[in-house]
């Protein structure tokens, strides 16, 4: 009488390896979530930074050309006080000049205003201060 034995399935030992493998491969993209989260904060970031700007130079563009004084319109201080607040992290600076039709800054009118408003905050990834500037031209005809 012969006694058949079934050799189908796995081993202990080739379940172990297979459920090895896939622990490593687990843990492997585990480790890719907190970087892109990172990734993710430092573009809404940027967003941020750009409407920051880009606000401010709408709100200097409503204003007539004779009422846009010169010079540092905002010194670097920051959008918020309240650390509740998303715009906290985020400082602007805006400044105001005149150019010449070669766009070479001058110390005189000439019909023409440059409006520079440059946004900094902390980099999400880095640590190291960033900064978003955006500039525009104002014309007096």
């Amino acid at each position: 009488m012969s006694i058949s034995m079934n050799k189908q399935g796995f081993t202990l030992i080739e379940a172990t390896l297979a459920i090895a493998v896939l622990l490593i491969g687990i843990l492997t993209m585990v480790q890719f979530f907190p970087f892109s989260l990172s990734i993710i904060t430092e573009s809404q970031d940027v967003s941020i930074a750009t409407t920051a700007a880009l606000t401010k130079i709408e709100e200097l563009l409503a204003t007539t050309y004779d009422d846009l004084d010169t010079g540092t319109i905002e010194s670097k201080q920051k959008l918020s006080n309240d650390p509740g607040n998303f715009l906290f992290p985020f400082s602007r600076q805006t400044v105001v000049t005149y150019l010449d039709d070669n766009l070479n800054e001058v110390g005189t009118d000439q019909g023409l205003k440059k409006i520079t408003v440059s946004v900094y905050w902390r980099s999400a990834i880095t640590g190291a201060e960033q900064e978003r500037t955006i500039s525009t031209l104002r014309a007096s005809y």
